[in-house]
């Protein structure tokens, strides 16, 4: 068996949350360029157009949504998205997620804050298939 045949993703789909920057960046480019069909979501629509086009050129399968990730409600429009695009079909799921706050230094954030992420991290992962 070929190394590459070993890793193909052909016939995948995965969700990549915060796709647009970073490692979630780097896990779409990566997911995709071994043949799976990836949804990803960001906050800013600039930055995820921009990448939707750059992946397009690529001959990448990459399709995405803006989402705040912190509202329930575009929490729950997310996955209703992903259900639609991929036929109630979902792969992998990688959450490359973490809200920011304005540049503050991770120790400056309160509690309060930290509790969201975790409820985040929580409702999201934890919400029944899609």
């Amino acid at each position: 068996m070929a190394q590459t045949d070993r890793w193909s993703l052909q016939g995948k789909t995965a969700l990549v949350t915060g796709g647009t920057k970073g490692i979630g960046y780097a896990i779409v480019e990566e997911l995709a360029g071994l043949g799976a069909t990836v949804y990803t979501c960001s906050r800013n629509e600039a930055d995820l157009n921009g990448c939707l086009s750059d992946w397009e050129k690529k001959g990448f399968r990459v399709v995405g949504s803006v989402c705040d990730l912190t509202s329930r409600t575009q929490r729950e429009e997310l996955m209703n998205k992903v259900s639609d695009q991929f036929k109630a079909k979902l792969d992998l799921l990688v959450s490359s997620l973490f809200p920011s706050r304005n540049q503050l230094h991770f120790l400056d954030t309160i509690l309060e804050d930290s509790q969201n992420l975790v409820k985040i991290e929580v409702d999201y992962k934890l919400k029944p298939g899609i």
